[in-house]
């Protein structure tokens, strides 16, 4: 269900212009807060992918964003003001063998005065809007069984340079780390 009346844009560009390299540019433009057509959101993405062997494949990515006419989390003087996010991503993978390939990602997001893209409300009412980054790093174990069907592992660590992440007795901390397993099956 949408949350506001209004209409959003959602674009793409993309080629691959030789076979070792790909390209991708996409965007968002429109009204995305709750009942709030005023308030317009951007958000620039774009994804470069080198394959310089048929066993490497590398991923840049790039993303900026904005909300304008928003209400600041924090108390402020200042009004609806125009809040921003971006972050940068780099990935890489290799195939050791055509069933077992590993995988590692590491990503920073900055969130700019109260943007809240990662989810965080930690400024509400707690005297002047809070910056954050965040990073993360993913190793990821891919185990290709037969040609439909594969397992996959995962480790990730994410830090911050504020408390966020939420712990079992509701504190809040600066670091966490996720493991996951996958079963696929495709038809």
């Amino acid at each position: 269900q949408d949350a506001n009346d209004g209409k959003t844009v959602i674009w793409q560009v993309a080629t691959a212009p030789t076979k070792m390299i790909s390209w991708s540019f996409e965007g968002t433009y429109g009204p995305e807060a709750l009942t709030n057509n005023t308030s317009k959101r951007t958000s620039l993405d774009t994804v470069l992918g080198v394959n310089p062997t048929d066993k490497l494949s590398l991923w840049f990515q790039g993303n900026w964003g904005q909300d304008t006419n928003v209400t600041p989390l924090a108390p402020s003087t200042q009004g609806d003001s125009t809040v921003h996010w971006s972050g940068i991503g780099v990935w890489a993978q290799y195939a050791f063998t055509s069933w077992y390939t590993q995988a590692l990602r590491f990503e920073v997001m900055g969130d700019q005065n109260g943007a809240a893209r990662m989810g965080t409300s930690l400024a509400v009412n707690q005297g002047p809007v809070i910056n954050q980054t965040e990073k993360e790093i993913t190793w990821t174990h891919k185990f290709q069984m037969t040609k439909g069907m594969f397992t996959r592992f995962e480790y990730r660590h994410d830090w911050s340079n504020q408390p966020f992440f939420g712990k079992s007795d509701a504190t809040l901390v600066r670091n966490q780390n996720t493991v996951s397993a996958d079963w696929v099956v495709t038809f």
